[in-house]
């Protein structure tokens, strides 16, 4: 039960990082509701595993790559926009986790182990940055604010070129391998963790035959 609930709130946490993330780019949110969705529960499950779950060291630069590649799929981006974004999306979350836990020892309301083992603190900590999030995005939006000059260029609306794909799936192996290395899993947790990445390569490879479709029905080449 405990951990559902706490799969749960990582899942509304990181749904409204992208709620963010999406405002500092200016990227519409409200046309973007599914793909918020998708994006919050996908990386939200992928972060609550990695970093609660079996506590990979390298849980950071797992879940940069599942944000990158689900902004490359969902919006069409160019792989190193996509890393532009996601990078900065967590750069925030990371930042605005830091400023509130600070805050919230120095006022004794909780602590480094409470955050980590107890129900009722993870979840408070964890919504009451979500709301900040929301605060900051409605804010964004209001006020017009973000890099709209960047957006106007990546529209998401063109094919990508195939070396993004190419790049993606060396990211993927470069990941997984890295994670092998740094610390190995052998029992269930390992083939939990191939599995999901060999997910990811036969999307990105589904991805990648229809990408190069469209480009050759639209342009007459692959």
């Amino acid at each position: 039960m405990r951990t559902l609930v706490e799969l749960i709130v990582t899942i509304i946490y990181f749904s409204t990082l992208a709620i963010l993330t999406f405002s500092i780019f200016k990227i519409p949110v409200r046309n973007s509701d599914k793909q918020i969705a998708i994006i919050g529960l996908v990386v939200g499950s992928t972060l609550y595993y990695c970093k609660d779950i079996i506590e990979t060291p390298i849980f950071f630069l797992i879940i940069l790559l599942v944000f990158v590649l689900s902004l490359m799929l969902l919006r069409k981006y160019p792989l190193l926009y996509s890393f532009i974004v996601a990078s900065t999306g967590l750069i925030t979350s990371s930042l605005a986790d830091g400023l509130a836990s600070s805050a919230a020892m120095k006022l004794q309301l909780t602590t480094i182990e409470l955050m980590r083992n107890d129900l009722v603190h993870f979840s408070g900590i964890h919504l009451v940055v979500s709301v900040l999030f929301l605060i900051v995005a409605a804010a964004l939006v209001k006020t017009k604010t973000g890099f709209s000059f960047v957006v106007r260029r990546f529209s998401g609306r063109r094919p990508l070129n195939k070396s993004n794909f190419i790049w993606a799936l060396v990211l993927v192996i470069g990941i997984l391998f890295l994670q092998f290395t740094v610390k190995p899993f052998y029992d269930f947790q390992g083939i939990i963790l191939i599995s999901v990445f060999a997910v990811i390569v036969m999307i990105l490879l589904i991805a990648s035959h229809q990408n190069a479709k469209v480009l050759k029905d639209r342009f007459g080449k692959e």
